[in-house]
């Protein structure tokens, strides 16, 4: 799914378009802006693709704000429309035509929360949604709402057609489901679900009809939901618990990933590799294969330091993390562990591909030049290689690192190897 990149920002008052792009440029998106119906109709048949969300002024000229909406929800645009104040019949004819949201306060248009929305919807792209409910309408209805928030979902009847989506699909995020599924209730079906589906990687918002005990919600949110909402319920509420359920979710994803992260060079640090590798070599035990681990050290690197700096050094670091980056595959686990020390595990390679896929990198750092402000650096790079059928992490770094210290030892600028 290609990602859509710009706003559509529909304004026919120019006083008015000058405020708002002040306000909302600084979000860092493309704005395309149109007047009138005639260069609405043409942007959209050129341009409907590229936009991700459009912002609505409520108050134009009478025959453009009664076919401007219209023509938004024709082509699948999601529309935050804004005005300065506020009519509740106005708010609810405008949601009741599709209108993602209808945004105000008493002192002008709330910008603050309009962009909370745009990046919401402009992230929402690659997010996928699951709706589990046993009433089809009802599935319907929040699909339809998912939809204009830039959300693809699937529809869900039980705990088995969850399971089933969750294993098939990517990029699930976000689960609504419904006490009332087929034969089963949502609090159970979120209490399974948790054993493998951790708030960490899923948002789930729980909903049951009015009239249930009050306690229900607590359940659900001991059960493991994230959220809860009581049906019938307006769009804008609806909306909101998504946009805080996503919210928490990203915001726990990008602590985590910082928590793993080594932050000059962008790669997996030691906390990340020890806890990732764990899962690598669970997954080989089980299929029975053979695991390599391989601990590298860049050459001399404290003379690097010593006679350039320290800020030079870590140019050397950041270049040696973009080559490994280019070297090895996704799927192989790469983390830089020391200060000049690197890990490197990987499954499922033949034996003899081994020696020259680390060879070849070997020769790759030994070719590369590094370009400083102090002149051109040459550098070399020492690697312990260890193939075997050892599964448990530590005894492998350790195999690795006693070959990495004869490849010190005897030379540097080469790899040894041990096969099992």
């Amino acid at each position: 799914m290609s990602v859509r990149e710009k706003i559509l920002l529909i304004e026919d008052n120019a006083a008015a378009l000058n405020k708002h792009l002040d306000n909302i440029a600084a979000l860092g998106y493309e704005i395309v802006t149109v007047g009138d119906f005639a260069q609405l109709e043409e942007v959209i048949k050129k341009e409907k693709d590229n936009f991700f969300i459009a912002l609505h002024d409520h108050f134009l000229s009478k025959d453009f704000e009664n076919r401007s909406l219209t023509l938004l929800m024709d082509n699948n645009i999601p529309a935050i429309v804004f005005a300065e104040e506020y009519n509740e019949n106005i708010a609810e004819e405008t949601l009741a035509k599709g209108a993602l949201d209808y945004v105000l306060n008493n002192n002008g248009v709330d910008y603050v929360y309009i962009g909370q929305m745009i990046e919401r919807a402009y992230k929402n792209q690659v997010i996928k949604a699951i709706v589990a409910d046993g009433n089809k309408i009802a599935r319907a209805l929040q699909v339809d709402l998912l939809k204009k928030f830039n959300i693809e979902s699937y529809e869900a009847k039980n705990y088995a057609q969850i399971e089933a989506l969750l294993k098939e699909e990517n990029n699930i995020g976000l689960l609504v489901v419904d006490q009332s599924l087929d034969d089963e209730k949502g609090t159970d079906v979120i209490l399974k679900l948790r054993k493998s589906h951790s708030k960490d990687n899923l948002a789930i918002i729980g909903v049951s009809e009015h009239g249930h005990s009050s306690r229900l919600s607590i359940e659900f949110l001991k059960k493991g939901a994230n959220d809860f909402i009581t049906k019938p319920f307006i769009s804008e509420e609806f909306n909101l618990r998504v946009l805080q359920s996503l919210d928490t979710l990203e915001f726990i994803h990008v602590n985590k990933q910082s928590a793993m992260t080594d932050h000059l060079t962008n790669m997996y640090n030691k906390r990340a590799f020890e806890s990732l590798g764990v899962e690598i070599l669970s997954k080989a035990k089980k299929e029975g294969v053979e695991v390599a681990c391989a601990m590298l050290d860049i050459d001399y690197f404290k003379k690097i330091n010593d006679s350039y700096g320290h800020h030079i050094g870590d140019r050397v670091l950041v270049t040696v993390a973009d080559l490994f980056r280019e070297h090895f595959r996704k799927d192989d686990l790469v983390a830089r562990v020391g200060g000049e020390e690197f890990v490197v595990l990987l499954s499922n390679i033949s034996e003899e591909k081994l020696f020259n896929i680390f060879e070849g990198f070997r020769k790759k750092i030994e070719e590369a030049t590094i370009a400083t402000d102090s002149g051109d650096i040459k550098i070399t790079i020492s690697i312990g290689l260890r193939v075997a059928k050892e599964y448990a992490l530590s005894k492998l770094v350790e195999n690795a690192d006693e070959l990495l210290y004869s490849a010190k030892h005897s030379g540097r600028n080469q790899v040894k190897r041990s096969l099992e």
